[in-house]
């Protein structure tokens, strides 16, 4: 028998929208001009004649009616596979069932095949609906099941059990979503593209789980699940393909009416600004799932906008994706929750007073006098820190950064400290002065001044909060701030090194004078920032990652680039400009320290000693310990590290500081004058010689002036040692 060609295809009836579409496979007969159309399980469903001429004129992505059926075909099958198929060996026919398969049935199998219970326990890796009696087995395809790592497995399955109604509420009510808490690098990519791709392709009652899906994400990543996407469902891998949605209004109308209509169409990305926009129309598709990335932007307990849009889809399945879902307080947490399921947490006021009270009273009274009240106070607010991790827990899966660490070369994070120059004392105390003076500008006016000054230098001490871009450049705009021209001395060593850094920066102020300072030397330097158009930047990000890549920086603005990215290329990240909400320097860290990285990883925090930025990193430990009582299982409430009075206190400068983190720590253990011990004979020398980063202490011991300007660094497990030694405190 000869081996017919043949195409995997779509067909659906196309007087009967509401129906899903189903797959099969295309026949081409050019010996008896006859094409036909075969289903899933093997039945001929239709058949007409074709002349041999016309079938080589199809194609992939063609149309054409048979018997009433609109078939779209999807590719042409490869030799091998239609001679497997259409050719079996002769020497093992098939034990004759009670129903005779005809040629056509036996020789077209679907490619993910629903296996009975039996067949699935001994072939499927991942059977998501295990133990369901009575149930098709939902398996994942095996290709992808053996590319999972045992906590992206267990991911899918909790997703999908919360998605099914497997996982239920204190109360045994069904949850209608989840919220994938997996810090950031674990994966939750994957995890959702596999959830999505097996519940649009098969279900527990035979026919899919969904129709259409819809995934959500920020502008800049839309292209980089398109390209997750391609790598693990390779063209032809799967009988439908997924749609960004376009950028220009007309086509995006386009590509939302054939996403309603087309049942082919099953998968839509698109930004949570796109979601707005076109909310009313895609209200009309029966989408069955939402994914949102970066979930945290839902955190709003009074609702927003994109809320509003993303409430009016038909979907009542929702997944959020975070690596940090409690950024500042507790009441964001209740709002993904009630977002992904409703109810799950209960009302606002009634979780508050439950809930985010307590934890916050508790809060206070380690911070305050110790007594009977305030002992009473963390005992309660331990207990109820405790309840809440195991009520979220059964709609929140939590996996920090312990598990990357067991699967990643290690990651050594510094705080390194860095002395303003002159002319940005003299600006700095301007400040600081003129906060107080008559006819000022605002406090906030006032920290964003001190902010520019640490950063950018004195010519941005007027700057508005986005930044302009400076007039001064190379290294004459370097060497007017400190840590810039400190970092500048830094880099050469990692450039000989072989390795590749990205430079992460808040303001667009920053990434100028970076830029201008790798100019001037003739480094090449890549730049991602809100400039850059969402369809160009997964175009920077492939570039710098690939291996034949001349530029050995990367400088990303954590406004626009912080999120979703891997940089993996790159083996050092310079925290250039600290963020006040802790949750965003680590979405930034996370671009280099996720799956795909195979070098140890270097995370240098770089603050000019004694500043604001000292006070705001001191700050984030304290947002950094809320996050980990309400998720953290073995976490119980801690004492915060600092007093609120001492955090209060942005506005002070004292020039002689080398290290305002670490002299609040040795005053804290009783230190009469930290300062003084900071000047001590020999103390800089004994810093210097325990950093865990050998390209670091090198620079530093082989150039001393460069020593004039690091006044000094740290693992920061030193500093967290310190703190948990903290007298009057438990060690642990």
């Amino acid at each position: 028998m000869a081996c017919e060609p043949s195409y995997s295809c779509i067909y659906s009836n196309p007087r009967k929208r509401k129906e899903a579409s189903q797959d099969g496979t295309l026949l081409l007969a050019p010996s008896s001009g006859k094409v036909f159309l075969v289903s899933e399980e093997g039945e001929r469903i239709a058949s007409k004649p074709m002349k041999p001429e016309e079938m080589g004129k199809l194609a992939s992505g063609g149309q054409l009616l048979l018997g009433g059926w609109a078939v779209e075909l999807v590719e042409l099958a490869s030799t091998a596979d239609a001679a497997a198929a259409a050719c079996p060996p002769a020497a093992k026919p098939a034990a004759p069932p009670p129903r005779a398969p005809g040629p056509l049935r036996a020789a077209f199998a679907p490619r993910m095949r629903l296996a009975t219970p039996s067949a699935a326990a001994a072939e499927e890796e991942l059977v998501l609906n295990r133990g369901e009696e009575g149930e098709t087995p939902v398996c994942v395809e095996r290709r992808l099941a053996a590319a999972l790592h045992p906590h992206q497995r267990e991911g899918v399955q909790f997703m999908y059990d919360c998605l099914m109604g497997r996982r239920r509420s204190e109360d045994d009510e069904p949850f209608a979503g989840c919220i994938l808490a997996h810090s950031m690098g674990l994966g939750k990519t994957i995890q959702a593209l596999t959830l999505v791709h097996t519940m649009l392709r098969c279900g527990p009652q035979k026919v899919p789980v969904l129709k259409k899906a819809l995934i959500v994400c920020p502008a800049s990543l839309c292209n980089n699940w398109m390209s997750e996407w391609k790598k693990w469902f390779p063209t032809g891998s799967t009988s439908f393909r997924p749609r960004v949605l376009p950028p220009t209004k007309a086509q995006a109308i386009l590509t939302v009416r054939d996403f309603i209509h087309c049942p082919p169409e099953k998968l839509l990305i698109l930004s949570y600004e796109a979601l707005r926009s076109h909310a009313d129309a895609l209200a009309a598709a029966p989408i069955g799932l939402v994914v949102c990335d970066e979930g945290h932007r839902l955190k709003s307990s009074a609702g927003n906008q994109t809320t509003d849009a993303l409430r009016k889809q038909r979907s009542a399945r929702r997944v959020l994706l975070s690596g940090t879902p409690v950024q500042n307080d507790l009441d964001e947490l209740w709002a993904m929750c009630e977002f992904a399921s409703p109810g799950s947490l209960g009302a606002l006021a009634a979780f508050r007073a439950r809930f985010a009270l307590p934890i916050g009273a508790a809060r206070d009274a380690a911070e305050g006098e110790e007594g009977e009240e305030g002992e009473e106070a963390r005992r309660h607010g331990e207990a109820v820190a405790a309840e809440l991790r195991a009520r979220t827990a059964r709609l929140v899966l939590r996996r920090d950064e312990a598990m990357l660490r067991r699967l990643l070369p290690p990651r050594t994070e510094l705080l390194v400290c860095a002395a303003l120059s002159a002319a940005q004392r003299a600006a700095y105390a301007e400040a600081v002065l003129a906060r107080g003076a008559e006819g000022s500008a605002s406090g906030l006016q006032a920290v964003l001044a001190l902010r520019g000054v640490c950063s950018a230098g004195a010519a941005s001490a007027a700057e508005d909060e986005e930044g302009c871009v400076l007039k001064e450049k190379g290294a004459e705009a370097a060497a007017d701030v400190g840590k810039l021209e400190a970092l500048m001395r830094l880099l050469p060593a990692v450039r000989a090194a072989g390795e590749k850094v990205v430079i992460a920066a808040q303001y667009r102020r920053s990434l100028d004078l970076l830029q201008a300072a790798f100019a001037s030397r003739g480094w090449g330097a890549l730049r991602l920032d809100g400039n850059v158009g969402a369809e160009r930047r997964q175009q920077l990000v492939d570039r710098f990652n690939a291996p034949h890549a001349t530029e050995f920086a990367f400088l990303l603005s954590t406004r626009a680039g912080g999120t979703g990215f891997n940089l993996c290329a790159a083996s050092r990240l310079v925290m250039y400009d600290p963020d006040w909400n802790p949750a965003a320097d680590l979405q930034a860290m996370a671009r280099v320290y996720r799956q795909g990285q195979t070098r140890p990883v270097y995370i240098w925090r770089l603050l000019s000693a004694g500043t604001i930025e000292e006070k705001m990193y001191q700050r984030q430990l304290f947002k950094t310990q809320l996050a980990e009582e309400v998720m953290t299982r073995d976490c119980s409430v801690k004492e915060g590290r600092f007093s609120r009075e001492e955090l209060a206190e942005l506005f002070t400068y004292d020039e002689r500081c080398c290290c305002g983190t670490l002299a609040l720590l040795q005053q804290a253990k009783g230190a009469h004058d930290p300062l003084a011990l900071q000047r001590e004979e020999g103390w800089r020398n004994e810093w210097v010689a325990s950093l865990p980063d050998e390209t670091l202490r090198a620079a530093l011991e082989g150039d001393e002036e460069l020593r004039s300007l690091v006044t000094y660094a740290a693992d920061v497990r030193v500093l967290e040692e310190l703190c948990d030694r903290q007298p009057g405190r438990e060690t642990e």
